[in-house]
């Protein structure tokens, strides 16, 4: 056996530069847009990886222009997966998922765009030397499809850091490890942008797929990753604008507006089904015994700030002894409480 510098480099994992990765974009009936969506896929620094566009049975019409696109852009890198019937962007998702094989996997809408360093950075912030996670997220900007800028922020995570104090400490992250922040698996609330800012770890994703098909599911796939995801591993932000969001008049959810971020984005008509499809995400992965890879603690804090017992209840019903667990922890939570001195 060799013992020169050349083969003892050849016996470790690949450089980051070579690391392989996969973009899937779900597409329906969007083929006047994505052509830039795609370019912006062709135009990234990081050049290993593989797009795969699933086409959720678009109109005949749309699906022609599609394969024109990526025929033009004549690129072994992009290829289309045309499924028979149309069952929804977070179906579409997973069917990607089976056709693929990167150790880190990106989502990109139809009708947004990556910066050139998006897979770079993103894939940096997952191998920082610090700590690791399920997903990666980044600030997004937004502008106006076939139109300019409109904005630099999304999430406007650096104006809440001005606010708490906090704004030096998570610039110093970023600089040094690459990443603004951390949150642990039992943080809630809305910690992400959309779609098209994320990069998940695909051990994170594959415990997520579901083996029956749920119409409520249709839309929102990032919603459903993303949570899940993140209930099992946590999320790392970089407060960098790495993609851009489309606005658009024929965007289901998001007002085709923008007047400030105190706005409601979403249209009239848009039903908030976030809180459903976070008791979704918790039975799939309590189906797929997806939950058992959380530490003990961990596991009983993520579940306990997710959800009320008498959901608990509900989700755990084949899970006694987990549920035996928890209300165990929340008693002796409860014990930890000092009690209130009353006042005189």
């Amino acid at each position: 056996m060799s013992n020169s510098p050349a083969a003892a480099e050849n016996q470790l994992p690949p450089k980051i530069d070579d690391t392989h990765l996969t973009i899937i974009v779900t597409h329906f009936n969007y083929s006047d847009v994505i052509g830039k969506a795609l370019r912006s896929v062709v135009n990234q620094t990081h050049r290993n990886f593989e797009c795969l566009v699933v086409d959720d049975h678009s109109e005949p019409d749309h699906r022609k222009r599609l394969r024109a696109e990526v025929s033009a852009l004549a690129d072994p890198r992009i290829r289309i997966l045309e499924l028979p019937e149309n069952r929804g962007q977070t179906n579409a998702v997973f069917r990607g998922l089976e056709q693929t094989s990167g150790e880190f996997v990106s989502l990109l809408d139809p009708d947004d765009l990556y910066a050139p360093e998006f897979l770079e950075k993103m894939l940096k912030c997952h191998l920082n030397p610090i700590t690791y996670a399920a997903v990666a997220a980044c600030e997004m900007g937004l502008f106006r499809v076939n139109g300019p800028r409109l904005t630099q922020t999304y999430l406007g995570f650096k104006s809440d850091c001005i606010k708490s104090g906090t704004l030096a400490r998570a610039e110093a992250s970023l600089a040094d490890f690459g990443f603004s922040a951390y949150h642990p698996p039992d943080t809630t609330g809305w910690l992400w942008c959309t779609t098209s800012s994320l990069m998940f770890r695909r051990d994170a994703l594959l415990p997520l797929q579901r083996k029956t098909f749920i119409p409520e599911l249709k839309i929102c796939a990032d919603t459903y990753c993303v949570i899940g995801a993140h209930m099992l591993g946590g999320t790392l932000f970089i407060d960098e604008v790495l993609s851009w969001r489309g606005i658009h008049a024929r965007n289901a959810v998001e007002v085709p507006w923008l007047v400030s971020r105190e706005q409601q984005r979403h249209r009239a008509e848009f039903i908030d089904d976030s809180k459903k499809i976070r008791r979704f995400v918790a039975q799939t992965m309590i189906d797929n015994g997806s939950f058992f890879q959380l530490r003990e603690e961990m596991l009983v804090a993520t579940l306990s700030k997710n959800f009320a017992l008498g959901e608990l209840k509900q989700l755990l019903a084949k899970q006694p002894a987990l549920l035996r667990l928890l209300k165990r922890n929340s008693k002796k939570r409860k014990r930890l409480v000092p009690k209130r001195v009353a006042r005189k």
